[in-house]
């Protein structure tokens, strides 16, 4: 090779090599440009054929609003039998576990005693009265004085106030249910000497049977005597219907709850007090509520929103919320029961905007 031959081989080289450098700058600018015109083409391909969503017909059905809570069972009536004096027992009618009427003597203490002196008093007075009379006809023929007189009647008088005395520490020396109940363990046996704080057993009426539970402070304007509650407790498969009849006038400080009392019939005494319960309160019922879905609502500024589907577009819609569940939303004012709401693509969603229907459910399916 010659040196005009070789400086001819560099030169085309060099030429070559300019040719390959600007192909490979020039290429991806070509095929980049050609992506992008590709994905605006099938972006506005998507965008008018409309976002895929889907939707829910609401209609109209019953909805009840309900508090879950919990609470404790309380006998109607219950005290601890405690007798009203010291002494020995003679006489103890206990049936452990099983009923009393009212009146029912359940405990005797020794009162020999009493009824001694009562007997004594009893024959002191009607000598004081044989006085008395005596005293009342001397004053009426002249022969007596109106001292004497009024010294037997006071006479009687003092002998009848220790009498009746004396019969109220007799009194003190028997207890009778007072009231139907169910009596419980006994803790003494006849011949016990017992005192005041000694507690024989313990006598509660549970028939019917009391409620006791408490609800948020934000629910008391929805709160009335009269108002229907359904519990369950362990052991009894059936739930069971009761009655609030008191409601507590202040709120606990601690929780911020306002307790409340029911009551329910316990004829066959399977309720029992101190046991727990799980509660249901009906606050209200509505007959023709709208509900959605709690994904379709949407919050603004001034309230809350929805996006609703007409002539294939999204159409923004204002709601006025009534009230709220765990995974329903209850609509005052805003949709009708015939339109389609949109619950799903929401973030994507803008007014007008064009959507096609992938699946439509309702309040039946």
């Amino acid at each position: 090779m010659n040196q005009k031959t070789g400086k001819f081989f560099r030169r085309g080289l060099w030429t070559l090599i300019g040719l390959v450098v600007v192909a490979l700058l020039v290429l991806p600018k070509l095929n980049l440009t050609s992506g992008e015109a590709g994905e605006d083409e099938s972006g506005q391909q998507a965008e008018s054929a409309g976002l895929s969503v889907e939707a829910y017909v609401p209609g109209s059905r019953e909805f009840t609003n309900q508090i879950r809570t919990t609470g404790s069972l309380l006998a109607e009536d219950e005290i601890y039998i405690v007798p009203e004096r010291s002494g020995r027992i003679t006489e103890l009618n206990i049936r452990e576990g099983e009923e009393v009427v009212e009146g029912e003597r359940i405990l005797k203490l020794n009162d020999a005693d009493l009824q001694a002196s009562l007997r004594r008093i009893t024959h002191d007075i009607a000598l004081s009265e044989v006085n008395l009379e005596r005293q009342e006809k001397l004053l009426e023929s002249d022969a007596g004085t109106r001292e004497a007189y009024d010294e037997a009647q006071n006479r009687v008088n003092i002998l009848k106030a220790e009498r009746d005395e004396l019969q109220a520490e007799i009194d003190k020396t028997e207890i009778r249910a007072p009231f139907n109940g169910v009596i419980g363990f006994k803790n003494v046996s006849p011949g016990s000497y017992v005192t005041s704080s000694t507690t024989i057993s313990t006598l509660q009426k549970i028939d019917p049977i009391r409620i006791e539970f408490s609800v948020p402070e934000r629910y008391r304007g929805q709160l009335s005597n009269g108002q229907n509650i359904e519990f369950q407790v362990e052991g009894v498969d059936d739930r069971i219907q009761g009655e609030i009849y008191a409601i507590q006038p202040r709120v606990e400080s601690e929780t911020r709850t306002i307790g409340l009392r029911a009551r329910a019939e316990n004829p066959e005494g399977l309720l029992l007090p101190g046991a727990f319960a799980n509660i249901s309160l009906e606050l209200e019922r509505h007959n023709n509520a709208i509900l959605i879905p709690s994904e379709s609502l949407l919050p603004e500024l001034e309230g809350y929103y929805v996006f609703t589907y007409s002539d294939g577009k999204a159409e923004r819609t204002p709601v006025e919320v009534q009230q709220r569940t765990d995974t329903e939303v209850v609509i005052n004012n805003g949709i009708t029961p015939v339109d389609t709401v949109i619950t799903t693509g929401l973030l994507q969603l803008r007014d007008g905007m064009p959507v096609r229907l992938s699946s439509i459910q309702n309040s039946e399916s």
